[in-house]
């Protein structure tokens, strides 16, 4: 793209061209000026090193998608990126252990097997079984 833009000076290419080189220097700029904040404000969210990492870098993705949009406010936008992403990665964590925590509480316990009485009747003969059923009303 920028060879068109070279090879064709004043021309629709060349401009859109250096519009998006320009952008992209502006955002890496403002990036390196503000480059720990998003990442301050998810870990002050998360107090995990790697969530707050992954927030940071999805919050600085969203900006660069949007940065047309935000280059007034770049600083503020990204601080409240950080950090309505970082309460989500904190809220979707508490479903997932709730989540677990229940179906653990419906799941038997492994031990349970253990004291679970086993009866073993391939000793009895079939008439000895016959008249157990019969006697105890509960078969």
């Amino acid at each position: 793209m920028q060879e068109l833009a070279i090879r064709h000076p004043g021309s629709v290419v060349s401009v859109e061209a250096g519009r998006a080189l320009e952008m992209a220097q502006e955002f890496e700029r403002r990036l390196a000026e503000c480059s720990t904040l998003a990442f301050r404000v998810a870990m002050g969210v998360l107090h995990n090193h790697e969530d707050a990492e992954d927030v940071a870098q999805e919050a600085f993705l969203r900006a660069y998608r949007n940065f047309h949009q935000l280059r007034e406010r770049f600083r503020a936008w990204i601080a409240r990126i950080a950090w309505r992403l970082a309460i989500d990665r904190w809220r979707s964590a508490g479903r997932r252990e709730r989540r677990e925590q229940e179906r653990s509480m419906l799941r038997p316990h492994p031990a349970w097997r253990m004291w679970r009485p086993r009866a073993n009747f391939s000793g009895i003969s079939s008439a000895r079984w016959t008249n157990c059923r019969k006697n105890s009303g509960s078969f």
